[in-house]
């Protein structure tokens, strides 16, 4: 056999093998028609029809999402009907498989229910983004509640994960749609003015970059679809129900030029809320509503037309074959099309849930393009035509490529590098370049005033141009700003939020929008959960952490007893406490809990306490006093039984993990009441109680002392009398607002324990409402949830923005300076700091470091000495200054330090002599300890503690003990665990000076 080299290695050789190429395949077309001459061609291909399948398995909907993946389609979230002449927003998500014509519920949509998003899938992933939880498209009257959160959708997984928020507003009706590995998204309405940005996602960088505008009018409810390598835009709406503009213009974009081109309008009515799809390289535009009758309703469509972008044409197709109707899906699978739910008019009796395939005309010839490169680019020296609705494998429809053997070309940027890279037919013309800015202290934002123009970002920059101050990475956008004298966040204001008495929005909770959830601050972080989502009865379990550094929301454990509500939370020392609340059912079922339960930020853990040893009770107080939790007031319900106000009042004792009742509560029993504590004492007011013909709101206020047991009333609070306010401390001074009588409020009111009188604040800045959550973090309050009523829509509003609040006239108290180890021994350390003038006193805390609990020592003096520890050990400390103790006002716990006891010396080791008998032992043992007169040092006595622990080889301790050594000596009998299993153990006693170690052998 003969083997051919080719010599010539260029432009000529290509269009030669091409053109044999393209002759070949015309003698196969002209063969391939002779054959297909002899057949019926309406037997071979599918002729303009629909055909019904399998009806959506969901709850029936409008105004979803849906996107394909490989050769499966995914639907979600949307406006669900619920049966009781209402929509209910939804995150349900499904699977619809063509091959087998079912439907199979997948993982819910990850962020918030919603409906009139955005979707698009790039590769093997699916993107949803944007849409409203609650109100209409274009709606009035009411401020709509509007996202722009993105979620990434991995089918193989079934799972979601929270990608880069949107570049633009939050809106409802934008279009999406995806050219190979980018999204797109834009348009839409942003409850304020229908837009027309226009914004490309990275899915490799989790990035937005804002495009050229969309040329058309702007709109919300059009429709988007790629057909090839370029996108197309046009119907849709402006305006709302009270008068609208409906749109048929049509549009084309090309990523590579980023330009738009407009083409044939729309072959039908102009219209709204219309599906659109593509097959091949034909895209299909249906249904909708295209006109607003004077009852305003809608009229729907079922009319279907094909775009031909060869000769940007429109052509009538076969109506959709099932009822007429808008805000329905549709996706595209290979050669089939598939148009389902929707409405033709927004009651029981005009939603739909049945699915319909379209199969178009496949019979016409088709040109196609070589993709030696895969990049989705062909190559037009070497057409192929064929027949039917889609290329064979190795083809596509595009013919823009100018160097098929590179995958990056063609591509938006030109750069230097002797390319043609955008195939525009001039090489390295710089079209396309970016702009990044100089990142020289690395903290992902670039100078302005330092750029260059590159294809690709270089080291040391970045696209981003918001830094202020290129030389400080704690300089940027995305820190907080402190009260320095620097503008921290480069917005142009210096020490935004540290004005005397203001509110400023911070980043809304990332979870459910609630009422009476639980708040509750650990250190500096803040806690929020559970809670109550709708007026439906939908109750949540989940708990968030918030960082006020990088203002974020993370979420943690979901509570461990349950979804419910208006139960009580606070903190001590460094964990988190949760408790009784509601959950309802029905008119014939409502749970009151009593459950107790305590969280652990580092763990990430819940573990149950003791129950509360009152009853059963929601819309209780609860705060903490010196490490000691205190929980009162409250009310429970049975349904068609006892309806009880309660008055009782209860401390918690953390250690022994007790309750122990304390006098009652000084006002009426009652619900929905404020509670908080400020330094040594407590405070309960307002609320609401029932009597026989009416509902009471109360204002009168009540301070607690814990040491003598008592109650005080103190001066009423200065603002109409309400139930679920919110009430907080700082510095001293209390704070209380927001909350229900006859309507909801907003005033914030400061109260003065010290003169005991109240002073009008500035009014908290978000809306009205009643059922807040709120907890403080240093020298802030941060309030938000909650609940209003729209009275337009005869509807509950849950709310979740979150706001932080800078009272008026702080006092600092700081935080003790220069603070210095001394005179580290086995057992013992000696703490300095600088003395801070005016101040009462000062708190050290310390603590193993790996585990344990805080012990505490408060004193007036600038040294301390702190005994009785364990040699060669890690300890963490810490150290605040007590301003005024009887007002609260104290500072910030100072950074965590840590120092390590000295290591026992090892002639000091058989000072103290350890025994065990018997050993082995085969149910219990005595351990006698005998300490020599020798080892009595300044910090230890003949009358010592001694810490008596039994482990395992795994470390882990199985059993513990603390004892006395009377005069030196120690004799103890200690009885196996039953849970034991025989094998070695270790008996490891620690005291203040030494640590000692014996091996036992178990013989069961």
């Amino acid at each position: 056999m003969k083997t051919y080299t080719s010599i010539i290695a260029s432009k000529n050789s290509r269009v030669i093998n091409s053109t044999i190429r393209l002759i070949t395949d015309l003698l196969l077309y002209i063969l391939l028609l002779g054959l297909l001459a002899s057949l019926p061609i309406s037997g071979l291909f599918a002729q303009d029809k629909w055909t019904k399948i399998t009806d959506f398995s969901g709850i029936i909907r409008v105004d979803a999402v849906a996107f394909t993946i490989a050769n499966k389609a995914y639907l979600g979230t949307g406006r669900q009907w619920t049966g009781n002449w209402e929509l209910e927003t939804s995150k349900e998500f499904w699977e619809y498989d063509p091959a087998s014509d079912m439907w199979s519920q997948k993982a819910d949509f990850g962020g918030k229910t919603c409906y009139a998003a955005a979707g698009f899938s790039i590769g093997t992933k699916g993107y949803l983004g944007t849409g409203i939880e609650r109100g209409f498209l274009g709606s009035f009257g009411s401020t709509p509640q509007l996202t722009k959160d993105l979620w990434e959708y991995d089918p193989e997984v079934n799972s979601w994960i929270q990608k880069a928020d949107f570049g633009g507003t939050a809106r409802l009706g934008a279009i999406g749609f995806s050219i190979k590995d980018k999204g797109y998204l834009g348009t839409g309405f942003d409850g304020q003015n229908h837009n027309i940005d226009f914004w490309e996602y990275d899915p490799g960088t989790d990035t937005w970059k804002q495009k050229a505008d969309f040329p058309g009018a702007p709109r919300h409810s059009a429709v988007g679809f790629t057909i090839g390598n370029k996108g197309y835009v046009g119907t849709g709406m402006e305006g709302n129900i009270l008068g609208c503009s409906f749109f048929k213009d049509f549009w084309e974009y090309d990523p590579i030029t980023d330009t738009w081109l407009q083409m044939a309008d729309f072959g039908g009515t102009a219209r709204a809320e219309a599906v659109g799809f593509c097959i091949g390289n034909k895209g299909y535009v249906g249904t909708g509503s295209d006109i607003l009758t004077e009852e305003f309703l809608f009229i729907p469509t079922n009319d279907i037309w094909e775009y031909n972008p060869i000769n940007n044409s429109w052509v009538q197709k076969s109506d959709f074959t099932s009822d007429a109707r808008f805000q329905s899906v549709g996706f595209s699978i290979g050669e089939q099309g598939f148009l389902g739910l929707g409405a033709s008019n927004i009651d029981d009796h005009g939603l739909y849930k049945d699915f319909r395939q379209y199969s178009p005309d496949c019979s016409e010839s088709i040109t196609v393009y070589p993709d030696a490169d895969g990049d989705g680019y062909g190559d037009a020296i070497a057409p192929l035509l064929t027949i039917g609705c889609l290329p064979p494998a190795g083809y596509v429809f595009d013919n823009d490529d100018c160097n098929d053997n590179n995958p990056t070309i063609p591509n938006s940027c030109d750069g230097i590098n002797g390319l043609d890279d955008n195939c525009d037919g001039v090489v390295d013309n710089g079209a396309g370049n970016i702009t990044y800015y100089a990142d020289l202290d690395h903290d992902s934002y670039g100078d302005p005033e330092n750029q260059i123009k590159e294809c690709t970002a270089p080291a040391d920059y970045v696209s981003n141009s918001g830094d202020c101050n290129d030389g400080d990475a704690e300089i940027n956008p995305g820190v907080e700003d402190v009260f320095n004298n620097l503008d921290d966040n480069c917005n142009g204001t210096i020490d935004e939020g540290f004005s005397d008495d203001t509110w400023v929005q911070k980043r809304n909770l990332r979870g459910a929008a609630r009422s009476d959830a639980v708040a509750f601050s650990i250190g500096n972080k803040g806690y929020l959960g559970t809670g109550l989502k709708n007026f439906a009865s939908k109750f949540c379990q989940d708990i968030w952490e918030y960082d006020p550094i990088y203002d974020s929301w993370s979420q943690k454990a979901d509570f461990g007893g349950g979804a419910r509500s208006k139960a009580i939370g606070f903190s001590l020392d460094d964990k988190g406490y949760l408790g009784t609340g509601y959950r309802y059912v029905d008119a014939f079922e409502i749970y009151n809990y009593k459950d107790f339960w305590e969280f652990d930020p580092v763990a990430n853990t819940w573990t149950q306490k003791a129950d509360f040893a009152g009853n059963s009770r929601y819309g209780a107080v609860g705060f903490n006093i010196n490490n000691k939790g205190y929980v009162g007031t409250g009310y429970s319900y049975v349904p068609f039984g006892a309806k009880t106000y309660y008055r009782d009042f209860w401390q918690y004792e953390p250690a022994s993990d007790s309750w122990i009742k304390k006098v009652d509560f000084g006002g009426n029993a009652r619900l929905g009441a404020i509670g908080f504590s400020i330094g040594e004492k407590g405070y309960i007011g307002t609320g609401q109680s029932m009597s026989d013909v009416e509902l009471n709101y109360a204002k009168d206020f009540w301070e607690y002392n814990p040491i003598s047991d008592t109650w005080t009333q103190k001066a009423d609070f200065a603002g109409t009398e309400r139930s679920y306010a919110i009430g907080f401390s700082l510095s001293g001074y209390a704070y209380v607002g927001t909350g229900i009588n006859d309507d909801y409020f907003k005033d914030m009111w400061q109260y003065n324990p010290a003169v005991n009188e109240w002073t009008q604040q500035a009014d908290f800045s978000g809306t009205a409402r009643k059922g807040a959550s709120v907890f403080t973090i240093g020298e802030k309050g941060y309030l938000g949830m909650g609940v209003n009523y729209d009275t337009y829509y005869s509807e509950y509003i849950y709310l979740r923005d979150f706001w932080q609040y800078t009272p008026a006239s702080i006092t600092a108290c700081a935080i003790p300076g220069d603070d210095t180890i001394l005179n580290i021994s086995t057992a013992s350390v000696l703490i300095t700091w600088t003395p801070i003038i005016g101040v009462s006193s000062y708190k050290v805390r310390y603590k193993i470091s790996a585990s344990g609990t805080w012990s505490k020592i408060s004193t007036s003096n600038t040294t301390v000495l702190i005994d009785g520890l364990s040699p060669n050990t890690k300890y963490v400390w810490q150290l605040k200054t007590i301003c005024n103790k009887e007002a609260g006002i104290e500072s910030d716990w100072s950074d965590k330090q840590f120092f390590t006891t000295a290591l026992q010396k090892c002639n000091n080791v058989q000072t103290t002599v350890v025994q065990l008998y018997p050993n082995p032992v085969s149910e219990s043992f005595t351990l006698h300890l005998q300490r020599s007169k020798g080892v009595i040092t300044d910090y230890s006595t003949t009358d010592q503690s001694a810490a008596i622990y039994l482990l395992n080889t795994l470390g882990q301790v199985i059993y513990s003990c603390n004892e006395i050594t009377g005069n030196g000596e120690l004799t103890k009998v200690i009885t196996m665990p039953a849970t034991a299993a025989s094998g070695w153990y270790v008996v490891r006693v620690v005291m203040s000076d030494q640590v000692m170690e014996r091996k036992l052998l178990y013989e069961k």
